[in-house]
């Protein structure tokens, strides 16, 4: 039985939590497991204004496994468009 840990890489990273739902979301539909980093943090130090980011905390991330990495990224795409602008 092999134990090697799984190498998992940051797909995306948002303080938006509306839009990390939204990538959740995206890559639950497609199957593809992932990992969440921040969103916790992000909770307990909230953004100015309500903008849901803290720079004392950084975004929330959202990470998959390395042979998901392509697949995902292309499933993020328009939502990491909306992140931007």
């Amino acid at each position: 039985m092999s134990h090697e840990r799984e190498t998992y890489v940051t797909v995306f990273a948002s303080g938006n939590e509306a839009l990390l739902l939204v990538a959740k979301s995206l890559l639950e539909s497609a199957g593809i497991a992932y990992l969440t980093k921040g969103e916790m943090i992000q909770a307990i130090w909230p953004g100015v204004a309500g903008s849901g980011f803290s720079s004392l905390a950084g975004p929330g991330e959202i990470q998959v496994r390395i042979e998901d990495e392509t697949e995902a990224r292309r499933l993020l795409e328009s939502v990491e468009e909306s992140d931007q602008g």
